[in-house]
């Protein structure tokens, strides 16, 4: 559960969801780590534009939003598998981009060159406790290869991924298409 300490009501709206099935927004994150809460405090600070609140816990404001970030403790290092998150991803607007890339450079942060995602273009760096970070631009959007109307109803793959289709079509379980049964 997250106390309200002020962001403003943030509801998705669509007329196919039910108001109170829909997604208010996301507050925070949190991530485990095996070594010193501070690590990347001046990281967090001084070049991602973060509060620190506590230690260990970060507010980012943006114009009409805000978002927390935090640590818990743990006595081992974690191991990708199901249920983990691979890494988290922040938004740069398209022109702002290449600016962020230096900066985390700049940072010390071992950064990857700008890469075409065909939907989005992104960078990654692993801040000092080990969670890789993505900052990744809005354009050009993932109707870029289909028609908004019919986003999600067929399997898109970027290009780097493309070769994997046969065996992601024989692994992933066919959803049901909601939308063209309501317009039935």
């Amino acid at each position: 559960m997250v106390a309200d300490d002020g962001n403003p009501p943030l509801r998705a709206q669509h007329p196919e969801v039910p108001a109170e099935h829909a997604i208010l927004g996301v507050e925070g994150a949190r991530a485990y780590i095996a070594r010193g809460l501070g690590a990347d405090r001046a990281l967090l600070t001084e070049t991602l534009g973060f509060t620190e609140i506590a230690e260990g816990e970060y507010r980012l404001q943006g114009d009409e939003r805000h978002f927390h970030w935090g640590y818990d403790g743990s006595a081992v290092r974690g191991l990708q598998g199901a249920g983990t998150v691979h890494h988290i991803a922040w938004h740069s607007p398209d022109a702002d981009h290449v600016s962020w890339r230096q900066r985390a450079a700049e940072a010390g942060m071992h950064v990857t060159p700008v890469i075409d995602r065909d939907y989005f273009n992104a960078i990654y760096f692993r801040q000092p406790q080990g969670v890789l970070f993505e900052i990744a631009t809005t354009s050009p959007g993932f109707a870029v290869d289909e028609d908004p109307e019919h986003l999600g109803e067929q399997l898109r793959l970027p290009t780097q991924h493309e070769r994997l289709r046969p065996q992601l079509e024989q692994l992933l379980t066919p959803l049901s298409k909601p939308r063209t049964a309501v317009r039935s």
